[in-house]
C-alpha cells in the first residue's frame, strides 16, 4: 500500500520530465555522433 502513492507521486513527475529528458538525450547523442563522425 505504501508503494502505490509514490508511484502515482511519482508518474505524473516522470511523464513530465520525459519528453524533456529525451529531448536533451537525443541531441547529446546526436550532437556525440556528428563529432565523432566529423574527426
Amino acid at each position: 500500500m505504501s508503494r502505490r502513492p509514490t508511484l502515482v507521486r511519482r508518474k505524473p513527475s516522470i511523464e513530465r520530465l520525459c519528453p524533456r529528458w529525451s529531448l536533451f538525450s537525443f541531441m547529446a547523442v546526436h550532437h556525440e555522433v556528428y563529432r565523432r563522425s566529423k574527426n
